[in-house]
């Protein structure tokens, strides 16, 4: 079975965008998010729009179910399929990776430039490894 794709001009893309905002706005939780992946890229099919966000809460039991709210929030105000992924506790690479993406809001600048910072501080101490393990396993 054939994915489901969506087909988006640009200026379609620059309105689930500020709609994204909006929404994501209207959460007190949130300190930063980024859209990332396909939607962020020159390409007119996406399968879905993924977000990362980062809470300013510690009540991590809740974080997951506030992402899926918002997640099926969002995918209902623009009929497009949303994946939204906390990254409050994700692995390194993958916020690293995430948050090469857009800026979609920035609630709380002090904890983005704190994370980034954690983050790319991370990311670089590591990849000298994974490089090397990803030529390991893909060598021939």
């Amino acid at each position: 079975m054939k994915p489901f794709t969506y087909t988006l001009t640009a200026q379609q893309k620059a309105e689930i965008c500020d709609q994204t905002q909006t929404h994501l706005a209207a959460c007190p939780e949130i300190a930063f998010a980024y859209i990332h992946g396909s939607f962020t890229e020159d390409m007119a099919q996406i399968h879905d729009i993924d977000v990362g966000v980062y809470f300013n809460t510690t009540q991590t039991a809740d974080l997951e179910d506030i992402a899926a709210r918002l997640e099926r929030e969002l995918t209902l105000k623009t009929g497009i399929t949303f994946d939204l992924k906390v990254l409050n506790h994700a692995p390194i690479t993958f916020t690293y990776h995430v948050m090469r993406g857009e800026l979609i809001n920035n609630a709380d600048d002090d904890t983005r430039c704190h994370v980034m910072e954690h983050v790319l501080r991370q990311y670089f101490d590591i990849r000298p490894i994974l490089r090397n393990a990803i030529k390991e396993a893909f060598s021939v």
